[in-house]
């Protein structure tokens, strides 16, 4: 598995975040980047100081985190490390989840790109809608709220960070 942890992720997203041309004033960069920083400092906070996830369990935990602080890269990016490996409904059920985050990446780096996003949504719930592999919060429970998602999307209705922070594929939050 990648080395990754919390610190060497938003290091490669300021990378690539950097790499990638970019409208934005040079001052509005510092801006995106501080709000980024703080992102993941929260997250940090609420993991409570360890560097990575050691099982799947902790890996859905830490996507959660990521997704609802809004740091969709991320949660994609971690859930790949544990995918790559899983099996049968595991797999299945992690790449829905992949692809949610995926989808909503999308529109946070283009809020245009509408039509790719609500694909990704349709492909996460098929998947998800497939499965029970990961808990009663993942599987059918999760592919209607991608389903949601997409049906709001497609009415130009769907703000990312909001739904978001109603996923709770690990039970661990009111929403």
């Amino acid at each position: 598995m990648a080395n990754l942890n919390i610190r060497n992720l938003y290091y490669r997203w300021f990378v690539r975040r950097l790499e990638r041309p970019c409208a934005l004033p040079p001052g509005n960069r510092t801006k995106e980047a501080t709000e980024q920083l703080r992102k993941y400092e929260t997250v940090l906070k609420e993991w409570k100081g360890k560097e990575r996830p050691q099982s799947m369990e902790e890996a859905l935990v830490l996507a959660e985190l990521l997704m609802h602080q809004g740091l969709f890269f991320a949660s994609h990016e971690f859930l790949e490390e544990f995918w790559r490996p899983a099996t049968g409904e595991k797999r299945l059920a992690v790449h829905g989840i992949i692809q949610f985050a995926a989808a909503f990446h999308k529109l946070e780096l283009n809020p245009g790109a509408a039509a790719g996003a609500c694909e990704l949504l349709e492909k996460a719930s098929a998947k998800l809608g497939a499965t029970g592999a990961l808990g009663p919060g993942v599987g059918p429970a999760l592919a209607d709220q991608a389903d949601e998602c997409r049906r709001a999307l497609a009415r130009g209705a769907l703000d990312p960070l909001a739904a978001a922070r109603r996923l709770n594929w690990t039970g661990r939050w009111s929403v």
